[in-house]
C-alpha cells in the first residue's frame, strides 16, 4: 500500500502524484487591459465630491487616452494568432462576428461606439479566462502533472520547454456513439454485432432470476444462449455454439424485447473510443459490410485529422473544424453539437482538445 503514496501524520496517505492546473497565458498579460494610474486617479474624487470643474475635466481627459489605449491593446490581443485559436476551440462564430469587425475598426475615424464597446468587452473577457483561470482545456489550459518528495523542501518548478508538451485531438464519446447507432442500422452489421447479457439478469439451473421478481422457467435452449451471451460472441458464432436447428437471431430479438440483453454496436468507455469502435468494425465477418461501415470512420477520421494538422492556425482551425461538423452530419444524420445541459458540458462538440504541460512541479516536505 505505501508504493506510490506519501505517509502523512496519523493513518492519512496522499498519492504521490498530482494534477497541476493553471493557464495556458502569462497571468501577468490581464494586466494589458488594466491602464496603469487610472485607479488611482479615480481615487481622487470622494463620494461628495462634484464631478465636474478643472480636476474632473482633467480625468475626463486621461480616461478618453487611457480607453483608446486599452482598445489598442485588445486590438493588439485580437490580432495573435494564438488568441484567436483558442476561440476558435471555444466559440468560432464570433471570430466572424465579433473579433473580425473589432480588428477593422479604428477608433481614431469610427469612435467608440456600443457595439464596438461590446466587441472590445468579448476580446478582454477571453484575454482574461485564457490568462487567469485555471482551465482544463486545450492548449490554453493544459493540464500539468507533478509529485510530492518529502526529501525536498518547498516547491520547485522545472519550465521545461514552451508551455506545452503534447497536444491532442479526441473524439468526443457522444460523437463516437452516434457514428456507431448510424452504422449499427444498416441489417448487414447487426449478425456480426455481440449481444451481452445485462447485469441484473442472475441465471440459474433452469430459471432466470430477475430482482424483485419470482424466478422465471425458460427452455435449455435459452438458457444456452444466455450464458453465451458475454459481448464477444458474434451471431454466426453464437449459431456455432448453438447448433444448425437453433434460430439464433429469433431468440436474440426475444431476449431484447424482455430487456435481459443487449444486442447494439456499444463503444466503451475510453479516452480513444474511435480506436474501440474502428476495432469492432474490422471484426465484421463480411466484406461489404466491413468496408461500407470502415468507409463512414475513415471519412470522418480525414477530417479530424485536418483539425490535428491545423495545430494553432486559427484559420486553418476554423476550416477544419467547419469540414469536421459538415461530415460527422452527413455520415451520421446526427447534430454535430449537443445542446448545452448541465449533462453535456463539457464535449458538446465532436472533437475537443486536451494539451499537457510542459512545467513539471515538485513539493517537498514543507508542504505537507
Amino acid at each position: 500500500m505505501s508504493e506510490g503514496t506519501v505517509s502523512l501524520s496519523g493513518r492519512w496517505r496522499l498519492w504521490d502524484q498530482v494534477a497541476v492546473r493553471g493557464t495556458g497565458f502569462p497571468a501577468n498579460g490581464v494586466l494589458r487591459l488594466a491602464p496603469e494610474g487610472l485607479a488611482a486617479a479615480a481615487d481622487k474624487f470622494g463620494p461628495r465630491d462634484a464631478l465636474s470643474g478643472a480636476a474632473w475635466k482633467a480625468f475626463e481627459e486621461e480616461f478618453v487616452r487611457a480607453a483608446a489605449l486599452a482598445a489598442a491593446d485588445a486590438q493588439e490581443i485580437a490580432a495573435s494568432g494564438r488568441f484567436r485559436a483558442a476561440v476558435a476551440w471555444q466559440n468560432r462564430g464570433v471570430l466572424d462576428s465579433a473579433i473580425r469587425p473589432f480588428l477593422n475598426w479604428s477608433p481614431e475615424t469610427a469612435g467608440r461606439t456600443f457595439k464596438q464597446r461590446q466587441r472590445e468587452e468579448l476580446v478582454a473577457h477571453y484575454w482574461q479566462r485564457f490568462c487567469v483561470k485555471n482551465d482544463t482545456i486545450g492548449f490554453f489550459g493544459p493540464v500539468g502533472w507533478g509529485a510530492f518528495d518529502t526529501a525536498r523542501p518547498g516547491v520547485t518548478v522545472e519550465p521545461g520547454s514552451g508551455p506545452t508538451a503534447s497536444s491532442e485531438v479526441f473524439w468526443s464519446s457522444w460523437s463516437v456513439d452516434a457514428l456507431a447507432r448510424e452504422i449499427d442500422a444498416d441489417p448487414a452489421v447487426r449478425p456480426w454485432t455481440a449481444p451481452r447479457r445485462v447485469p441484473y439478469v442472475r441465471l440459474e439451473e433452469n430459471a432466470v432470476r430477475i430482482p424483485a421478481r419470482p424466478p422465471r422457467p425458460v427452455p435449455p435452449e435459452t438458457l444456452r444462449l444466455l450464458r453465451l451471451c458475454d459481448g464477444t460472441r458474434s451471431v454466426p458464432a453464437l449459431q456455432r455454439e448453438l447448433g444448425p436447428d437453433a434460430d439464433v437471431p429469433a431468440l436474440l430479438d426475444e431476449l431484447v424485447r424482455l430487456r435481459w440483453i443487449t444486442w447494439r454496436l456499444e463503444v466503451p468507455a475510453d479516452i480513444r473510443p474511435d480506436r474501440r469502435l474502428r476495432a469492432a468494425l474490422e471484426r465484421i465477418g463480411e466484406p461489404g459490410p466491413r468496408a461500407a461501415a470502415l468507409a463512414r470512420m475513415d471519412e470522418l477520421e480525414s477530417a479530424v485529422e485536418g483539425v490535428r494538422a491545423a495545430a494553432e492556425d486559427p484559420e486553418r482551425l476554423v476550416a477544419a473544424l467547419t469540414a469536421v461538423e459538415q461530415t460527422f452530419q452527413r455520415v451520421t444524420e446526427a447534430a454535430a453539437k449537443r445542446e448545452k445541459s448541465t449533462t453535456t458540458a463539457p464535449g458538446r462538440a465532436v472533437v475537443y482538445s486536451d494539451s499537457r504541460r510542459a512545467a513539471r512541479v515538485t513539493l517537498g516536505g514543507d508542504v505537507l
